[in-house]
C-alpha cells in the first residue's frame, strides 16, 4: 500500500508540472525566442577572423665564435637547436618586434591586439615551428605573419652576430696595430741597407762568395800557366772581396734581428687578416640565419 501511494504522488507532481507549464508556456518561449536572437544578433554582428600561419624548421645554427687563435670547442647539436629554436619563439613573440612589424607595414593595430591573436606551435619530435595570426582581413593577416618573421629573423640574426661583430671590431683594431708594427720594422730593415748600402744581406753575402770563388778559380788558372802579373792582379781583387764578405758578415747579427722582428711582425698582421675575413664571413652568414627555413 506504501509503494502504491508514493507512486500516485509521483504521478501528481508530474501532473502538476504539466499544469504549470500549460500556463507559462508563452514564457518559456520567450526565454527561447530571446536567446537565439541574442545569438544571431552577436553573431552577425562580429565580423569572420582569417587565419594567416605558416612553418618554419630549425636546423644546426653555425658556431657564432670567431677566435683569434685556433682553439677547438666542443657543440651538442642536441643542445643547440632547442635552445635556439627558443631564443627565436621568444624574439617572434616580443613587443620590440610586433611593434616593428606593426610599424613597417603601417597597420592600424596594437602590439597587444597582435599578440592576443598570435599563436606559436611547436612540435615535440621534431624541429618545425608554426606561426599563425588571425585577423578579420585576410590580407592583413598574411600580411602581419610575414612581417612579423622577417622581422624576427633580422633581430634574432643581429642579436647572434653581435659576438662575430665584436670579435671582427677587435681582430681589425689589431690589425691596424700589426700594419703600424710591420711598417716600422720595415723602415728600420730600409734604413739599416741605406746606411750600409745594401740591399738584402743574404743575397749580397751570398754574391760576393760566389765572386770569390770564381776569382779564385781564375787565380790557380793563372798561377798554373804562370802568368804572375795576372795572379797579383787577381790576389789584390780577391783581398778586398774578402774584406767586403768579413765586412757583411759583420752585419748580420744586426740585420738578422732586425729580419726576424718584421717577419713576426708581418706572421701575425697575415694571421689577423685571414682572421678579419672569417669574421666578415661568418658575421654575414650568421646575419642570413639560414638555418631557420621558412616552408610556406
Amino acid at each position: 500500500m506504501e509503494q502504491r501511494g508514493d507512486k500516485d504522488m509521483s504521478i501528481q507532481e508530474l501532473l502538476d508540472y504539466v499544469a504549470i507549464l500549460r500556463k507559462r508556456w508563452w514564457l518559456i518561449l520567450l526565454l527561447v525566442i530571446s536567446t537565439v536572437g541574442t545569438i544571431l544578433v552577436i553573431s552577425r554582428s562580429q565580423k569572420p577572423l582569417y587565419e594567416a600561419s605558416l612553418k618554419f624548421l630549425f636546423t644546426t645554427p653555425p658556431i657564432s665564435e670567431v677566435s683569434v687563435y685556433n682553439e677547438f670547442r666542443q657543440v651538442s647539436v642536441g643542445q643547440e637547436i632547442p635552445a635556439a629554436k627558443a631564443n627565436f619563439i621568444e624574439m617572434l613573440t616580443s613587443k620590440v618586434v610586433i611593434w616593428d612589424a606593426i610599424e613597417t607595414l603601417g597597420a592600424d593595430l596594437t602590439g597587444d591586439e597582435v599578440l592576443a591573436r598570435l599563436t606559436v606551435e611547436q612540435s615535440p619530435v621534431s624541429g618545425f615551428v608554426e606561426l599563425s595570426l588571425q585577423c578579420e582581413d585576410p590580407q592583413l593577416a598574411a600580411d602581419m605573419t610575414n612581417a612579423l618573421m622577417d622581422t624576427a629573423l633580422r633581430y634574432y640574426g643581429e642579436l647572434r652576430a653581435k659576438p662575430t661583430t665584436m670579435s671582427r671590431i677587435f681582430i681589425s683594431e689589431q690589425l691596424s696595430l700589426s700594419r703600424e708594427g710591420w711598417e716600422k720594422a720595415e723602415e728600420k730593415i730600409t734604413q739599416f741597407q741605406i746606411e750600409h748600402n745594401i740591399g738584402d744581406l743574404e743575397t749580397e753575402i751570398d754574391r760576393q762568395q760566389s765572386l770569390i770563388q770564381s776569382l779564385t778559380l781564375v787565380h790557380d788558372t793563372d798561377s798554373a800557366e804562370g802568368n804572375m802579373e795576372a795572379v797579383a792582379r787577381y790576389e789584390t781583387i780577391m783581398a778586398q772581396r774578402k774584406q767586403e764578405l768579413q765586412n757583411l758578415l759583420a752585419l748580420r747579427p744586426r740585420y738578422t734581428t732586425l729580419k726576424t722582428a718584421s717577419d713576426q711582425v708581418r706572421g701575425t698582421h697575415e694571421l689577423l687578416l685571414a682572421r678579419q675575413t672569417q669574421a666578415e664571413l661568418k658575421e654575414n652568414e650568421i646575419m642570413s640565419v639560414g638555418f631557420i627555413n621558412v616552408l610556406g
